[in-house]
């Protein structure tokens, strides 16, 4: 019985792919809390774009409903991958009390007025137990919500991967709101760049090898200079695979700079995915 509802679920919400069907499995073996909701859905204009992230294209108000602020005694990027939780670097927030840190939700900039956003208190900080601040290898943390949030139009989760694309994609796009390291140029609303995924071989040509961890994964164009900042840290790094395609996050940005050779670096999702999991299997997830 509980089947047939799972596969009526399927026509209705007109979910074909593998990937809507392998989270109906997770939820009928138990792994999963399925949710009627969609993921990684993009809001307003549906673009290609091919820029810098300073100086780049601003995205519209709320494009990116999965996109949040996360405020310490700075202002990082983060990605809501649940209605409990949101991801970024461990970089950014493994020596911070959970009381020192609010999430603002609904929002596409620093200074935007919409009414949609508001700020989230934090009750817990997951940081991966692996981390390692020195290499920064498994740079990534988890950021449970007090409350729980309601899902609308504006605020809704980006879809995590099923599977490695490994650097099967050409590209993938990092939002963020930039700023650059000697704060000469900050902006306040969110921007986004279409950046190259590099070969395992080219990005240990590009960068120090021993910060390219088996978790990471590199951007490109190599030899590049600001395409990426410091204050970029915690970032999605999200790909689809056609323009009518859900956004899947891919990883968390580890390592930019602004004013160095420096080949930014991401923490893949896909190698930290059981421990994600782990920590919101009893969150609302979308599909």
């Amino acid at each position: 019985m509980r089947l047939l509802v799972l596969l009526s679920l399927c026509y209705l919400m007109h979910l074909s792919n593998c990937e809507s069907l392998s989270n109906l499995l997770g939820y009928y073996l138990g792994f999963r809390r399925l949710c009627l909701c969609r993921c990684g859905v993009q809001q307003g204009p549906k673009t290609g774009i091919h820029s810098r992230m300073l100086g780049g294209e601003t995205i519209q108000p709320l494009q990116m409903p999965w996109l949040v602020y996360i405020h310490t005694n700075k202002t990082f990027t983060g990605t809501l991958i649940s209605n409990r939780h949101v991801v970024t670097a461990a970089s950014n927030v493994h020596d911070i009390l959970p009381s020192k840190v609010s999430v603002t939700l609904g929002s596409n900039g620093l200074c935007d007025k919409a009414s949609s956003a508001f700020n989230a208190s934090v009750e817990a900080i997951l940081i991966n137990p692996k981390y390692s601040p020195s290499r920064r290898n498994n740079d990534i943390a988890l950021i449970k919500l007090r409350n729980e949030v309601l899902f609308t139009e504006v605020i809704a989760p980006i879809c995590m991967p099923v599977y490695d694309i490994g650097d099967k994609q050409q590209l993938a796009e990092v939002t963020s709101v930039a700023s650059d390291e000697k704060k000469i140029s900050t902006y306040c609303a969110a921007r986004t760049a279409s950046l190259p995924i590099l070969s395992e071989r080219s990005c240990l040509s590009a960068t120090n090898s021993s910060f390219v961890t088996p978790d990471k994964g590199c951007l490109g164009p190599v030899g590049a200079i600001g395409t990426l900042c410091q204050s970029d840290i915690g970032a999605p790094v999200m790909t689809r695979f056609t323009t009518l395609s859900p956004y899947r996050l891919i990883g968390v940005l580890s390592s930019a700079s602004c004013y160095e050779k420096q080949t930014p670096l991401y923490t893949r999702i896909i190698d930290h995915l059981p421990w994600i999991n782990e920590n919101i299997r009893r969150d609302c997830q979308c599909f």
